[in-house]
């Protein structure tokens, strides 16, 4: 938003306030200042016109003159030592007195003194036009040839001088997207007068069209709850006087024609965007506002076309779209040289549509960025009545009938009750009641003091983030200034980072794996919403209602996709590399609906296709159930203990993967094993991959207690003993393993321990009954204070046998 000086003090007097105490204000406003530009002079101090009187040459110097200067009417001249030989006896120049700062080139000032050239003394300096900043020529000094009158300040001189403020305006401050906008500020920050410009056209409206122009509007879409159309006739399509002309070049924008002009400048006056249609293309004399249809088309007056959705609201006529709601108006209905009569559009659009359209489409303009900040609703009628007075001034014609309104405002000035009580309370210092309500007043508001101290304040609807009573305190700050918020210390107890447990874990798991010869990735937590539709069926939830780009319109399932696409560009690289891991946050679908969690993925390829003199073992299913393990331990879960069994998911090889958990039961959840040959193939990849993904609620990072303690190895020999059990093939071994190491628990009673149970053997076919297969075990005894009699093994082995053959075919070996 650019905001010219020359403009604001239309609407409040400035003057004695500098451009750099306005930049210095604007901030404390909470209006960011980008930058500071100024247009032709800039404000100069003892820089008046001077008229030459008499020169004679210096005494000491061939090129020195010695000038006697008038530079008051009733006053004697003043004798000036100048360079230059450009000028004659009678020309009037600019004159720096003493004291003057002028302008250098390097962006410093240089002070004009009383001084001595060569001993004759100079009272000042007679000056060329870039040393008063007035273009490059420095050949000579610059004569006045229009000869303003002697002692006439030069900014006088030349008037086309203005400071551009360039302001980053916040999301909530579209009040503030407007000339009277900031004006209202500085009035209120300065203690000075808001003056609006005076509206002449009557704030007469009526439902139906009283002109031949327009014979009806309709509302066929909620994203316009008011809408207001005004006729004119016998406009003149010209070029805007130079005022106008001047106004808008000041902020940017580039004068088209009369009318096109003054609906730009109404836009930056009142921050009220208009649009003009020539009347003779308003095909059947209606409007008609509507959501578009999906694949409907529409070119626009930057000669674009586009195609749009359902989403989009339009402006049309009788036969189709004429313009971009709140965006761009259509190409077809443009006022041109030709333009005998116009409709002129002056409305409210709802600020997300007009947001989410603007972005969808690709179209940014003045338009767009006012309503999707929330325009003012009485701006509507403001604008459009200031809009028309114009048209007649630089345009001519007439308002034909009343102004057409369909619809209402969907805001209105509301009131908030305050007490000094409650200032007092949040501010922490007192201020009087008197300074409350003049900084009230100052903003715009209307105060009603019921009663000493207690307030009713109507906040008028150009203000639509302020409805509390809190932000009637967060106003008083802004403009009394936060200097006034007295010094006091201040106690804040917080975690560190590094106390939190779902950072360790991630510090700690990312050490870990790095140490496998893993390199971590980093991705956005957004993903593209197509891709995740092949894999995911819950993917319609992970939409964003208005993403920024199209390929990341989605929030992210699972870590896979992004680490697949990471090992597919190395690939393609010629980059070799052991495995690939991600920390971050992923979003599931829960009974209890989306939930975000935290989660560690890993790749390992299973030849990463590094030249060796040795050949290193093909990484496998077991070397991606041994690394979920290990990653489960560094969380805190005993994964020896856990049951993994098979599972169905596109994104896993069906009958080599494994899982274990329920991240809303147990808390998190483990799935590791080969990635879908399929899924491999559409990321470009032709290598198999090996994979696993371990979610968790945050809580469980913090279930670990304590540091772990070393156990001394047993000095005495194992004793082992074999097992073979028969069961369906659906049983998996680490069920079967289960189940001994809790039969043992209960028959060993703490005399000595079963250390492991593993398998050895699997056994399918000839021999056996159908759909079954023989598991083969070993199991392993050991003490830690004695070594182990046969006897004792022999008694709890049979025991932990004849109990296992309660559910399964065993025979011990």
């Amino acid at each position: 938003m650019k905001a010219s000086l020359k403009w604001l003090n239309k609407y409040v007097d400035l003057s004695g306030i500098s451009a750099d105490e306005i930049a210095e204000a604007l901030p404390m406003l909470g209006l960011e200042v980008e930058s500071v530009e100024t247009l032709g002079l800039k404000p100069l101090k003892n820089v008046v016109v001077g008229e030459i009187l008499e020169r004679v040459p210096h005494p000491d110097s061939d090129h020195l003159g010695v000038c006697q200067v008038k530079v008051e009417k009733n006053s004697d001249p003043i004798q000036i030592v100048c360079g230059a030989s450009n000028y004659k006896v009678g020309d009037r120049v600019p004159v720096a007195l003493e004291g003057a700062e002028l302008p250098t080139p390097d962006g410093s000032v240089f002070k004009i003194k009383k001084s001595k050239l060569r001993g004759v003394e100079s009272n000042g300096m007679m000056c060329s036009g870039r040393e008063i900043g007035l273009g490059s020529d420095h050949s000579g000094l610059l004569i006045l040839n229009m000869r303003p009158e002697i002692g006439t300040p030069i900014n006088d001189v030349f008037t086309d001088s203005d400071t551009v403020f360039e302001i980053e305006l916040t999301a909530n401050r579209g009040d503030c997207a407007s000339i009277i906008g900031i004006a209202r500020e500085l009035a209120a920050k300065f203690g000075r007068k808001l003056v609006k410009p005076e509206l002449k056209s009557p704030a007469k409206y009526s439902e139906k069209s009283q002109s031949a122009l327009l014979k009806s509007v309709e509302l066929k879409t909620p994203n316009c709850p008011l809408y207001t159309a005004t006729c004119i006739k016998g406009v003149k399509i010209a070029e805007s006087p130079e005022w106008l002309k001047k106004d808008l070049e000041s902020v940017g924008l580039r004068p088209i024609n009369n009318v096109v002009d003054v609906t730009n400048y109404v836009l930056m006056e009142y921050g009220q965007p208009l649009h003009a249609f020539s009347a003779e293309h308003v095909r059947g004399s209606k409007i008609i506002v509507r959501q578009a249809e999906d694949g409907e088309k529409i070119k626009t007056l930057d000669g674009k076309e586009h195609i749009l959705n359902a989403s989009n609201t339009l402006i049309c006529d009788a036969e189709g779209a004429v313009a971009i709601a709140g965006v761009m108006g259509g190409e077809n209905s443009e006022v041109h040289s030709g333009t005998v009569d116009i409709i002129l559009e002056s409305a409210y659009f709802n600020p997300g549509n007009v947001r989410a359209t603007s972005r969808k489409l690709g179209i940014a303009t003045d338009a767009s960025f006012r309503y999707a900040r929330d325009v003012d609703p009485q701006g509507v009628f403001d604008g459009a009545r200031r809009a028309v007075d114009l048209i007649l001034e630089t345009a001519g014609g007439a308002q034909d009938g009343d102004t057409v309104l369909v619809g209402s405002a969907p805001r209105k000035d509301r009131t908030i009750s305050i007490d000094s009580s409650y200032v007092f309370k949040k501010l922490g210092f007192k201020i009087e009641n008197s300074e409350i309500k003049s900084a009230f007043e100052r903003l715009g508001f209307l105060v009603n003091e019921k009663s000493e101290g207690v307030f009713d304040v109507t906040v008028g609807s150009f203000r639509s983030e302020v409805d509390r009573p809190i932000d009637l305190v967060e106003e008083l700050v802004r403009i009394l200034g936060s200097d006034r918020i007295p010094d006091c210390g201040l106690k804040a107890s917080g975690l560190l980072r590094e106390d939190d447990a779902t950072f360790r874990y991630n510090r700690d798991v990312a050490d870990f794996l790095s140490g496998y010869g893993f390199n971590e990735c980093q991705h956005y937590t957004l993903s593209d919403g197509k891709m995740l539709e092949k894999y995911f069926d819950f993917a319609e939830s992970l939409r964003l209602d208005n993403p920024l780009t199209s390929d990341q319109d989605s929030l992210r399932p699972t870590l896979l996709l992004g680490l697949l696409k990471a090992a597919a560009l190395n690939f393609d690289n010629g980059n070799v590399f052991e495995g690939l891991f991600e920390n971050g946050r992923v979003f599931r679908m829960e009974r209890d609906g989306l939930n975000e969690v935290c989660a560690t993925a890993f790749v390992i390829p299973q030849n990463c296709g590094a030249r060796s003199w040795k050949t290193r073992e093909s990484a496998d299913f077991f070397t991606a159930k041994k690394v979920a393990s290990d990653i489960l331990k560094t969380l805190g879960v005993d994964a020896s203990r856990l049951q993994f069994k098979a599972f169905e998911n596109s994104l896993w090889e069906s009958g080599y993967c494994a899982e274990c958990g329920i991240v809303g039961r147990e808390g998190y959840e483990v799935r590791f094993g080969a990635v879908n040959l399929g899924v491999l193939k559409d990321f470009g990849i032709e290598k198999i991959i090996y994979a696993g993904e371990i979610v968790f609620k945050p809580e469980v990072a913090g279930r670990k207690k304590g540091v772990e303690k070393f156990k001394a190895f047993s000095a005495f020999p194992a004793s082992s003993k074999d097992v073979s059990v028969l069961v369906e093939k659906s049983v998996s071994s680490g069920e079967v393993a289960n189940e001994i190491s809790k039969i043992a628990k209960g028959k060993l009673k703490n005399s000595f321990e079963l250390e492991s149970v593993k398998v050895f053997d699997v056994y399918e076919g000839k021999g056996l009954p159908e759909n079954s297969k023989s598991l083969a075990f070993s199991l392993s005894f050991r003490s830690s204070d004695r070594t182990l009699k046969a006897d004792e093994v022999n008694k709890v082995f049979d025991a932990i046998c004849a109990d296992l053959s309660k559910k399964y075919q065993v025979r011990a070996g």
